[in-house]
């Protein structure tokens, strides 16, 4: 991953008033607002030029002023003070400087026990120096899911484009010229967009969707495409460590989309742990959709070839009485085969119509245990991620999703100790909670509109204690 980091000058003064609906993309002072820029300064509070980021306002409560930021960036400023101190020069320390305004920075310290490296997020606080105001919008703007949000716009495009705005290239406030494209949610849980914007100096800032709406922290780049942490998974972790912040789901007066605020506590932990559940679910069934299409090609090639027929790199093997392999066939110099992308279709006993879809090793087990499983006996007839344990007699599932037959769809840890997922019904309807074979414990079901159906503890899938009166 890549530590991005320099500078510009800027004095902290009362943030513009952010509304509920987005400012037009030809006026971006609204998102620009919420975006802070990072630099290193020396101990007289002047800009240094090492290192320089961005960070996102998450709240200002009390007189004190939070800032959300990448945790590599701290890990940075880290570095850069080792050297310093090896080389007998003083040290530097992080400052902020926020939009509109220009000349002084404000020193920032960590969090204690606010920060997670798998989300790669830390929080900030500002140090308040005397007779320098806080930052204090009056409003905030709303936070959107890129799942769960759903765009006003008539062709539902507003999650598909984005745009970052942060330090790029050191430039105050830099932002990419057009939207840029969303490709989804990578191995790592991270949203993918196209980008040749993201540079040095981008890290920690904000991504927007196309309707103005905050859905990522910008975290790194491969030089083709940028990439972000999910705000509401980030938002949910702080949630789950105790942290109030004013960065919210609701719009001025208006109930937003999914307001996971106007929730009681206990239901607004139970739906952050699903929705943490579902990025990392999601993550390994993307990888295994991936390996799924280089497998479904090589079983067809396979199955295409006639028996006796000679065709390079492809055939089948069979494994047992019930199991066959479809796919590549990698022959060694001493004469052994062993299987690669393809299939195992499974004819008669107690797995009649299964079918596993991976890259296999040479003992049949499905590599990074990363695969599809589908059977025509279950009402959940495909499974993309993580399978494991001896797939020709058991197959065990980790992290991944799953489809009904019904167009239902299912995100769920199996490997998890806290049983809990999201399910998305064919209706538009989404439960977030506890679940085992169905909805099972406490969650929430809302409706296809973003707003609450219905809140309780279920049983079996229907709903059993009814406290959906208490949601605000």
């Amino acid at each position: 991953m890549k530590s991005w980091a320099i500078a510009s000058a800027a004095v902290l003064s009362l943030l513009p008033v952010l509304v509920g609906r987005a400012e037009a993309q030809s006026d971006l002072s609204g998102q620009k607002s919420l975006v802070v820029m990072l630099h290193s300064i020396d101990k007289a509070g002047q800009f240094d030029p090492t290192v320089c980021a961005a960070a996102i306002v998450l709240s200002t409560r009390n007189g004190h002023t939070l800032l959300l930021t990448a945790n590599h960036v701290l890990d940075r400023m880290a570095r850069e003070n080792a050297d310093r101190a090896k080389a007998k020069a003083p040290p530097v320390e992080l400052g902020a400087a926020f939009f509109g305004s220009n000349g002084t920075f404000y020193r920032v310290s960590q969090k204690p026990g606010l920060a997670d490296v798998d989300l790669d997020y830390v929080v900030v606080e500002v140090v308040t120096q005397d007779k320098l105001p806080n930052a204090t919008p009056r409003s905030w703007k709303v936070i959107g899911s890129l799942e769960n949000r759903a765009s006003d716009a008539a062709d539902g495009s507003a999650y598909k484009d984005v745009r970052a705005i942060g330090y790029a290239g050191c430039q105050s406030w830099e932002t990419s010229v057009s939207l840029e494209k969303v490709k989804g949610l990578n191995a790592r849980g991270r949203v993918q967009f196209e980008s040749s914007f993201v540079k040095t100096g981008t890290s920690g800032g904000g991504l927007f969707a196309e309707d103005g709406s905050l859905v990522g922290m910008v975290t790194d780049t491969d030089g083709s495409f940028g990439y972000a942490a999910p705000l509401d998974a980030i938002l949910a972790d702080l949630r789950d460590k105790g942290l109030e912040f004013d960065l919210s789901y609701i719009a001025g007066q208006a109930r937003g989309r999914f307001d996971v605020s106007s929730l009681p506590e206990e239901y607004r932990t139970v739906v952050g742990d699903a929705q943490k559940i579902k990025i990392k679910a999601a993550a390994k069934a993307n990888e295994a959709t991936a390996m799924y299409v280089a497998a479904e090609f090589f079983a067809k090639k396979a199955k295409a070839v006639v028996r006796g027929q000679v065709n390079p790199g492809v055939g089948t093997m069979k494994i047992d009485e019930n199991s066959t392999y479809y796919g590549q066939i990698i022959k060694k110099a001493e004469g052994l085969q062993y299987p690669g992308y393809g299939m195992i279709g499974i004819v008669g006993g107690p797995r009649d119509g299964a079918a596993i879809f991976c890259r296999f090793t040479s003992e049949f087990k499905c590599m990074k245990d990363i695969g599809y499983y589908e059977t025509a006996k279950s009402y959940w007839f495909g499974r993309a991620g993580e399978l494991t344990g001896d797939i020709l007699k058991y197959t065990g599932f980790g992290a991944g999703q799953a489809f009904g037959t019904a167009g239902d769809r299912i995100w769920l840890d199996y490997s998890s100790n806290s049983r809990v997922g999201v399910i998305e019904n064919a209706d538009g309807s989404i439960y977030q909670g506890e679940f085992s074979t169905n909805r099972n414990g406490r969650g929430v079901l809302w409706k296809p509109d973003g707003q609450v159906w219905q809140l309780g503890t279920w049983v079996n899938g229907r709903l059993d204690k009814d406290e959906t009166a208490r949601v605000r």
